[in-house]
Formats: C-alpha cells, sequence, structure tokens
C-alpha cells in the first residue's frame, strides 16, 4: 500500500432520513478534523448543479484518492435498482459508475445495518472487504483503521523477512516425537481437549523433572556437578516447546502456574543434590517463561504470574499465608554450581550460574536480552507490583550482562512516557488506575531521594541491579498521549 500524505475522499450515500443526513456529515467531519479532505455534495455542490454530473466528475477526479461508500439497506436497494446517481437525493455509485475506473479506490463502509441487524451490500461489491461503523462498541477502533487505510498505512503490517536463523543447519536436539506430540496443541479440537492435553503434557515435565532429582547422587563430585546440571537441558528443550504453544490455550496461564507451584512442593518433599539442581532449573524456566510473555507483550497473563499467591505444602513461619513468586528464586542454593562454572575456565564470575544460563540460551526461543529483561521484570515487579509483599526483593543474578544504554528494560521504561503504553503497563503491575501506579512509583522514586533503597548490586560490583525509575520520573507517566 502506498503512503498518501494528503488524503482526498469522495463520500458516496444515499440521503435517507433528517437523522440519517446529520449523520453522515459527523462523519465527514471527523474525517476532515483528522487531515483528510473530504468532497461530499452538501459542502461541495452549488444549487442548480447536476447532482449525477458532479457525482462522476468526483469518482474521476485524479486528485481524489479514495472514494468513500456509506452502505445502509436504503443505498443497496437504489444501488442494485441502478438509480445510483440518478434523482436530488442520491450520490449512489452505479455499477457502470463503479466499473469505469479502477475499482481500489473505493472503500466500503458499512454505516448501518437493517432492522434484522445484517449487512446490506450491493451485489456488485459482494465480496469485497469492508469497515463496519454500524456498531457503537466498535466504533473508534474501526474509525482508526479507516483512517489509516485512507493514509495509505497497513493496520496490520507484514513484518520484514529476516536472516536465516542460525540453528536451521544444526541437528535438532529436541526428539521429532516432542514436537509432533506438542504440536498437536494446535490442532481445530475444543478448548477443553487442548486444555486438558495441555496440563497432561506440563504434568509430564514436572515427573521428568521430579525423576531426575532422585537420580542424582549425594556423592555426585564437583567435577560432575556441572554435567548434572547440563543434563537438565532436555527437560528445558520440553518446557519451552510446550510454552510456545501455550498462546493456543485459553487461560493457559493458570497451568503453567499450577506446574511451577506443583514442581517446587514436590522437590520440597526430597533433599540432596537432586533437589538442589531441580529447584535451580526451575528458576531459570520460570525466567524464561517471564521472558516468553514479555515478547509476546501479553502483560495481563504476567502480571497473573507475578501477582499470584503460591502455597507451600510445608510452609515456614508466615508462610502459610502464601508466598510470591519468589518462591522459585534459588539464589541460596547455587554455591557448588557457581563453582563449578567459574572453575571450567578458572575465571571469577560475579555468578557462574548466571555465566552458565547466558552462554547456554535457548535462542530458537528468546535472545539473551530477552533473558535479561524478563529477570530484571521480575525484580522490578518486587518493587513497584501491587501483589507483591515479601520484604526480599527478586535478586536478577543476570543483570550484569545487560547493555545499560541500549537495553529491552532501558526503552521500556522510557516507553512509559506515552499514556497508551503505561496504561497497558497497569495490567503487568497490578493496577486499577493510572494514579495507583503513580502513586506506588512516586514511593519508590521518595525511597531513592532519601536515600532509603537498597540498590540490588553483586559485592565489588559498581553496577546495581537497574530500577525502572532510573529511567523515567513519576511526573513523566503516561506525560503523552
Amino acid at each position: 500500500m502506498k503512503k498518501i500524505d494528503n488524503p482526498k475522499v469522495f463520500i458516496s450515500y444515499a440521503w435517507g432520513s433528517k437523522e440519517y443526513q446529520n449523520k453522515v456529515l459527523s462523519f465527514a467531519s471527523s474525517l476532515s478534523e483528522d487531515g483528510i479532505d473530504v468532497v461530499i455534495d452538501k459542502w461541495s455542490m452549488v444549487a442548480g448543479n447536476d447532482m449525477g454530473t458532479f457525482m462522476e466528475k468526483s469518482v474521476k477526479d485524479p486528485n481524489i484518492t479514495n472514494v468513500i461508500l456509506l452502505l445502509d439497506e436504503n443505498y443497496t436497494k437504489k444501488a442494485d435498482k441502478r438509480s445510483g446517481g440518478v434523482g436530488t437525493e442520491t450520490q449512489i455509485i452505479s455499477p457502470k459508475v463503479y466499473e469505469s475506473v479502477e475499482q481500489d479506490r473505493f472503500v466500503p463502509v458499512v454505516f448501518e445495518r437493517n432492522s434484522k441487524g445484517e449487512v446490506c451490500k450491493p451485489i456488485y461489491l459482494q465480496g469485497r472487504f469492508h469497515y463496519d461503523l454500524s456498531d457503537d462498541q466498535n466504533y473508534d477502533n474501526e474509525y482508526m483503521n479507516l483512517v489509516r487505510h485512507l493514509y495509505g498505512i497497513e493496520t496490520y503490517r507484514k513484518p520484514e523477512i529476516g536472516r536465516k536463523p542460525y540453528w536451521v543447519e544444526e541437528q535438532i536436539e529436541i526428539k521429532p516425537l516432542y514436537t509432533v506430540r506438542y504440536d498437536s496443541l494446535k490442532h481445530n479440537k475444543s478448548e477443553a481437549e487442548k486444555k486438558e492435553q495441555f496440563e497432561k503434557f506440563l504434568h509430564e515435565i514436572e515427573t521428568k523433572i521430579i525423576d531426575y532429582s532422585k537420580e542424582i547422587s549425594n556423592s555426585e563430585s564437583d567435577e560432575s556437578y556441572l554435567d548434572c546440571y547440563a543434563a537438565t537441558r532436555e527437560i528445558r528443550t520440553c518446557f519451552l516447546e510446550i510454552i510456545g504453544k501455550s498462546a493456543y490455550i485459553h487461560d493457559g496461564v493458570e497451568n503453567v502456574a499450577d506446574f511451577f507451584e506443583n514442581t517446587f512442593n514436590e522437590l520440597d518433599e526430597y533433599s540432596g543434590i537432586g533437589n538442589e539442581i531441580c529447584k535451580i532449573l526451575i528458576h531459570e524456566l520460570f525466567i524464561y517463561y517471564v521472558a516468553w510473555l514479555l515478547k509476546k507483550r501479553m502483560y495481563k497473563d504476567l502480571g497473573y504470574i507475578l501477582g499470584r499467591t503460591y502455597f507451600k505444602n510445608k510452609p515456614s513461619y508466615g508462610g502459610e499465608y502464601g508466598n510470591n513468586y519468589h518462591l522459585f528464586y534459588s539464589g541460596s542454593l547455587h554455591e557448588r554450581l557457581d563453582k563449578a562454572v567459574c572453575e571450567t575456565d578458572n575465571k571469577r564470575y560475579h555468578s557462574g550460574t548466571a555465566k552458565y544460563w547466558i552462554s547456554n540460551i535457548d535462542l530458537s526461543f528468546c535472545s539473551k536480552e530477552d533473558f535479561i529483561f524478563a529477570d530484571l521484570m521480575a525484580y522490578n515487579y518486587s518493587l513497584y507490583g501491587a501483589e507483591y509483599r515479601e520484604s526480599l526483593k527478586w535478586f536478577p543474578i543476570t543483570y550484569v550482562y545487560e547493555e545499560e544504554y541500549n537495553s529491552k528494560m532501558t526503552h521500556f521504561a522510557r516507553q512509559l512516557v506515552s499514556r497508551e503504553k503505561m496504561h497497558k503497563a497497569l495490567s503487568l503491575f497490578g493496577y486499577a488506575s493510572e494514579d495507583e501506579f503513580k502513586k506506588a512509583f512516586i514511593e519508590i522514586e521518595n525511597h531513592f531521594l532519601n536515600r532509603e533503597h537498597n540498590d540490588y548490586r553483586y559485592s565489588g560490583c559498581y553496577a546495581s541491579a537497574p530500577v525502572l525509575g532510573y529511567y523515567i520520573k513519576s511526573d513523566q507517566l503516561g506525560s503523552v498521549n
């Protein structure tokens, strides 16, 4: 579609009642206010001019970029009777006129439906795509799509073709059987059937994790500890394959939240190296899931997974009232994995676990930047989230690998200056109104000013984990329409 800087349209319609004519003029006025030059008989004709001549001249005028056909039952009857363009109370495009010019110029718009609620379109327009302004509830959305079209802007733009993925020519690690089974979630089944199958697949992953935790011997040496964690890769791959299909499942986020809660509680029944390794895996998988929800901009689902209360079967003191997602944070268990990773190349990383995760990202699922962004958003929710109740915040162990000045975190924070972007972020952070979100934002901001905020950083590291408030101030939130 070619972009049009100065659109000029001719409106074709049937006069109808006085009320209907006023509705048409109101529509024309809206287009005019939105920068579109409108040609319509009531504004452009001089008394004594021939209606048919005016209409045909307007339709064939090369300066007219589009002809809008406002369709209702009256218009359709006149057009099908070939009475369009004839008489003093009609500006109907006849089939003859329609076929005499380039048809892409015509834009059918359903303006009113008949008494049965049916769309009325002339025979020669049957099968043509139309915009529907007959539904008051959906009027604004359809009107904006129409205006975009008149300016030559696609509502749904085809993305640019990217480069061939690096993994196309690599050997596939996952067994084809898994892929085929999980693809069944996309098939044409009932919602109940797909949800049941989704739950089954997640339960299989839960079972794999529990079984693997029992296989690992407590006598495993430091040398083999890293190999034990590396062996969880197949489980991770299966989990990510399932998550990649979860968009086909209604409220699938609830099933995934149950998966994390249930798996953690199953692991909590045991102790030892296997339990430790699999809890670290749960931590990793949780970040991957947050990354996926962020990539898909599924902020409502992300708000659910971060705002939900999770219960332990064996609660510690106070935990009987439930825990936040911090339950899946495994920071206290990283010592041996940190040590094993550092020993592989004799380097002292701030976190060997974070280094291992970043070095072994599943790039077919998300990028390194996506993964770090997810870790940071989990941290920021623990600061700004409406439903976060624990005093201990989520420490984003991967933050040292973020490109501070060109990161997804930076872009996300700075875009909150847009009222639209901020409004979408409300569901992520669990707020019902902009005022509630701003109030929470100001509270954290005051903690910064009063030096009451404890920076989360590694010992001996200059940079601290970034916070939204570093990049945008409370008075900037939603300040731009």
